[in-house]
């Protein structure tokens, strides 16, 4: 276990989660390989190495609803 955090660098790297709460947004992630984030919601740091994306209930029809199940890493982004 403590090989996955032996290289410092990977121990600095970013994480940030983001809520997918409708097939839109969950659609367009897949297949466009891009999210929004609503510029009210977003935190101050949005310069994540990596985005796991939250399935809320709203999957309910899901077995991944209400679970964190897909990740990306961060390519770039615009504000």
């Amino acid at each position: 276990m403590s090989a996955i955090y032996s290289d410092a660098e990977a121990r600095r790297r970013t994480v940030l989660v983001v809520v997918l709460n409708n097939d839109v947004d969950f659609a367009r992630a897949a297949s466009a390989g891009w999210y929004r984030i609503p510029q009210r919601k977003a935190p101050r740091r949005i310069g994540a190495d990596f985005l796991a994306f939250y399935q809320t209930g709203a999957f309910h029809q899901q077995p991944e609803a209400q679970t964190i199940t897909f990740f990306a890493a961060t390519r770039r982004y615009r504000l």
